[in-house]
């Protein structure tokens, strides 16, 4: 769809806060810096406010309307006589919404595409940064949803406000930078492809609250994986009541607590898909993710892909921009440079790498990285398709394997030395070693629900 038709769908709404002058700065952007403008823009301010409002926002064209709010959902419906509105809350910052591709969104199903600032940085280039709040894109058909009487809704309210209520929101995909600049197919037929068989694999320990978030963005996706398996890593309660709202979905209880990387590399070496696609049981992914994934791997030849991510804190966003190329990233910067749950990799490259570091309960996505970086095209898309909950005694919050544990610390340290070595040798005209830290012997699984995993 054209960029001004998809404009002329979309009412802004601006929500008015303390700081007026910051308002009509970023109305003024909307009307003046961004061409073609929007059908209607909405201020929305609190109830005794319109007057102050409009004072402060005399110099804006007649084309703004303010409108006194009690509660979004009751006030703001009438209100809007577009397809897709557009929410900017009173501390998020403004640049021109992402409104392309808004029909992959089922419309049967309430969406939420962020509305965040693109950053520019170049491709071997990594940024983090914190937004107390942000701006998203959706229907008026979102308003229907059991929101509450808020007065105001960021981005994470809407997350939380669901996990209340019980019902889960799809994300679409927003661009984390400028598009991509074309590339020259490689001489190699690529490993992934949009036709590719891939299985999506979620180790589960202790998730019940948010396996079923989970899971509901893996079976909406765009472009479904081909299958989905949950891996509970001998849970003190099995999620077996949760699978019973995803008949498709197939659940392995392994037999001993071992942590993801065994249990992820027993099923890849008793199954044989073209790639896999993993996720934590705690986070959930945008529904274009797996589709966006493989058309970028095929596009640039990638071997293991991941994507930008949002990081979900209790008070705060934190938005972390990946480099696009690692293999061309200065090794000695390599640390966290990839998001490893947002990311689909060939069984092919897997094998070549000799498969994880199974004797390891944490870090062995690190180890990973740190070698498959000599091995092959490992990248990032330029997007946000990933959603990361930083949450009390998770695998990387808790004192016994946290960051900033002990046992942490000396596993870490270990790969670091790895690290060091095989760029050592490689200065020196060597060849790297790539084979895992650590294994273990593979695992037993109970199969207790869904189809069995037969490629």
């Amino acid at each position: 769809m054209p960029k001004d038709d998809v404009f002329s769908q979309c009412t802004f709404v601006f929500e008015a806060g303390e700081n007026l002058g910051f308002l009509a700065a970023k109305l003024g952007q909307a009307l003046y810096d961004n061409k073609p403008a929007p059908l209607k823009i909405l201020v929305a301010c609190p109830p005794g406010l319109k007057a102050k409002t409009l004072t402060k926002l005399s110099a804006i064209p007649h084309k703004v309307e303010v409108l006194e709010v009690n509660g979004l959902c009751h006030d703001l419906p009438a209100h809007l006589p577009t397809p897709f509105f557009a929410y900017l809350p009173a501390n998020a910052p403004y640049c021109p919404p992402y409104l392309e591709n808004l029909e992959k969104a089922d419309t049967q199903r309430p969406f939420v595409r962020p509305w965040i600032p693109p950053v520019s940085i170049s491709d071997t280039e990594w940024a983090r940064l914190v937004y107390m709040a942000f701006g998203w894109i959706s229907t008026p058909a979102l308003l229907q949803l059991p929101l509450g009487n808020q007065r105001s809704i960021d981005l994470r309210d809407l997350e939380r406000v669901s996990q209340k209520n019980g019902f889960y929101l799809s994300y679409l995909t927003a661009p984390a930078g400028p598009p991509a600049t074309p590339k020259t197919p490689g001489a190699r037929p690529p490993k992934l492809t949009p036709r590719s068989k891939i299985l999506a694999l979620v180790p589960h320990y202790d998730c019940l609250d948010w396996l079923g978030q989970c899971l509901d963005s893996l079976v909406h996706q765009t472009r479904p994986p081909d299958a989905i398996a949950v891996l509970d890593d001998a849970s003190p309660v099995s999620p077996m009541e949760i699978m019973r709202g995803f008949k498709g979905v197939t659940l392995l209880r392994a037999a001993e607590n071992s942590g993801p990387y065994r249990m992820l590399q027993t099923v890849i070496d008793r199954t044989d898909f073209d790639g896999y696609m993993f996720q934590d049981a705690d986070d959930w992914s945008v529904v274009d993710r797996l589709e966006n994934l493989l058309a970028e791997a095929e596009r640039v030849g990638a071997e293991w892909i991941g994507t930008q991510e949002f990081m979900y804190f209790e008070d705060s966003i934190h938005v972390l921009r990946y480099p696009l190329d690692l293999n061309s990233t200065p090794q000695a910067s390599i640390r966290h440079p990839f998001c490893y749950p947002s990311s689909v990799i060939s069984r092919d490259f897997l094998k070549r790498l000799g498969g994880f570091a199974s004797g390891l309960k944490f870090s062995g996505d690190f180890e990973l990285l740190t070698r498959a970086v000599w091995a092959g095209k490992v990248a990032n898309l330029n997007e946000y398709g990933y959603f990361r909950r930083i949450r009390k005694n998770s695998l990387i919050t808790s004192e016994a394997t946290g960051l900033a544990s002990l046992a942490r610390r000396e596993v870490d340290s270990q790969i670091e030395k790895r690290k060091a070595e095989n760029l050592a040798r490689v200065i020196k005209g060597g060849v790297p070693s790539l084979e895992p830290l650590k294994t273990a012997a593979p695992l037993s699984f109970e199969h207790l629900a869904g189809p069995p995993l037969i490629n």
